[in-house]
């Protein structure tokens, strides 16, 4: 995560908390993740996620009027919210690389069981074949 920034504003009573380049750090975060099984996947998949988040979240406290505005406790609050809403976009990320890798995994285990009824058919066919001729005598052990 970057650095937070804030800003004050005394008169409209206010604090906002700023994160900027969150697509960055979502990317690095899902490179990090994948890293140890880079050959098996397709990167750009990664940047497609990372792209579909903003470049920043901002947090936002607003002092009610009947209180005493407090810069402290206002970039506290804010910076809270900052964090908790960049918080859930990580875990977002990770949930849009989740869905992509399960939509492998269905992929390559309907692949696996596609080609293993093939060779159960091939394997049949063969025996069949075999008793068949067996059973003409043209084949003796």
């Amino acid at each position: 995560m970057g650095g937070i920034e804030y800003f004050a504003n005394k008169e409209k009573r206010t604090v906002v908390a700023k994160i900027d380049n969150i697509q960055n750090d979502i990317l690095a975060m899902l490179k990090k993740m994948f890293w140890s099984n880079a050959p098996l996947f397709n990167w750009n998949f990664l940047i497609k996620i990372s792209d579909s988040f903003p470049t920043q979240v901002i947090g936002k406290a607003v002092c009610d009027e009947d209180d005493e505005f407090d810069l402290e406790t206002g970039m506290y609050i804010a910076r809270l919210r900052v964090i908790e809403k960049y918080q859930k976009m990580r875990i977002k990320a990770i949930e849009r690389a989740e869905d992509v890798l399960w939509a492998e995994i269905y992929k390559t285990s309907t692949l696996f069981y596609t080609e293993r009824d093939k060779l159960s058919g091939i394997q049949k066919e063969k025996d069949d074949f075999i008793s068949d001729i067996e059973l003409m005598g043209f084949l003796t052990e």
